[in-house]
């Protein structure tokens, strides 16, 4: 809860700040997407980093950009791309509070990655659904989801999920 207190916090600092520091970034991300009109696993990419840079200034407008790559790489059927657009904006969605949109774009990351095998992948979507859960005081389904995403990120090997699991 207190983590969430600071967050706010900062988040509100934030937005009384300055933009022209924050959106630098965002608007050569702009240029590159309008110059490069390629459809590609590249401009996924590029709006995936145009998101991440919109969400401390704008959060409708950074997950307006994730449901184009979303819609991208489904159409490129890039996986790694839309398991990481599911995830994301599965976070965009609980940090707006909306928990069940939240959970259902985490769960389709969950059929993608279990489609693929991708242990890394459903370590990382366990971890949202604990999130969620735990953001909704539901204890219980929280651990669960943790400790299913923990034997999944072990055996990805992956260190980091591991950890925040």
């Amino acid at each position: 809860m207190k983590r969430w207190l600071i967050l706010c916090l900062a988040v509100g600092l934030l937005r009384g700040a300055p933009l022209a520091a924050q959106t630098r970034p965002a608007d050569s991300l702009r240029t590159l997407l309008r110059a490069q009109l390629r459809t590609d696993t590249l401009r996924v990419r590029r709006l995936q980093a145009l998101s991440g840079e919109l969400v401390m200034i704008d959060l409708p407008q950074s997950t307006a950009v994730l449901e184009q790559a979303l819609a991208l790489s489904q159409r490129l059927a890039d996986y790694r791309g839309e398991g990481q657009v599911l995830i994301r904006l599965g976070t965009l969605c609980r940090l707006q509070s909306n928990f069940a949109q939240a959970r259902r774009y985490t769960q389709q990351a969950l059929a993608l990655f279990r489609r693929r095998a991708n242990r890394a992948g459903l370590g990382v979507a366990y971890l949202q659904l604990s999130f969620i859960e735990m953001v909704q005081e539901n204890p219980a389904l929280a651990l669960r989801a943790a400790l299913q995403g923990l034997a999944f990120a072990g055996q990805a090997g992956d260190k980091l999920t591991q950890t925040r699991l």
